[in-house]
């Protein structure tokens, strides 16, 4: 399979935390520049449809080929004459982070005309978008550490936090991801959800 690009980073968010962020196509804007808008026909499982819009480009249809919830999701553009597949492949790392693994493959009989239209923007791109995708997680661990402060519940009530309407959304798959402290001050908070 002819790769046009390859990036990685790692965070100390698990791995749930990134699927939440690509589930939640409204964000990818956000943090891949090259999206004007994503929008799903179902639920973020394997098999499911939409289409994306690329900035300064026309809506293509895709499909979530495979998925495994914290591990794995690859989605296929069809491009006419051509599938454009982005692998997505997330693993836990020995010091309990996580690493993203992300590469675009392009093939098809077209895919040397769609290799000189695409291939420059996603080469460039493709590394940093991810990076901000990174910055996106870890920003809202960072906000929401529930290890380090296990007061949040109350400290998310007296609106000390400054979360955003996202963020707040976001929490619950965050309290999935915490230690027996935490999961104690999320109990007393649960009233809130």
């Amino acid at each position: 399979m002819p790769i046009l690009a390859t990036a990685s980073v790692t965070s100390s968010a698990a791995p749930a935390a990134f699927f939440e962020r690509w589930a939640d196509t409204a964000t990818w804007p956000d943090w891949n520049t090259d999206t004007e808008w994503v929008r799903m026909d179902g639920p973020f499982q394997a098999g499911t449809t939409g289409k994306l819009k690329p900035k300064g480009g026309f809506a293509v249809p895709f499909v979530i080929a495979r998925m495994v919830p914290g591990r794995e999701f690859v989605d296929v553009s069809r491009l006419p004459g051509a599938r454009l597949t982005f692998d997505h492949q997330v693993r836990t790392t020995a010091d309990g982070g996580t690493r993203v693994d992300v590469t675009v493959a392009l093939t098809g009989p077209l895919r040397a005309v769609w290799r000189a239209v695409l291939g420059g923007g996603l080469i460039n791109s493709l590394q940093s978008d991810l990076d901000r995708l990174q910055a996106t997680v870890d920003d809202l661990r960072g906000r929401i550490d529930l290890t380090a402060a296990p007061n949040w519940g109350h400290q998310l009530r007296r609106g000390l936090l400054p979360l955003s309407d996202r963020d707040l959304a976001a929490v619950p798959a965050a309290m999935t991801d915490c230690s027996p402290v935490a999961e104690a001050a999320a109990e007393q908070v649960a009233p809130l959800w």
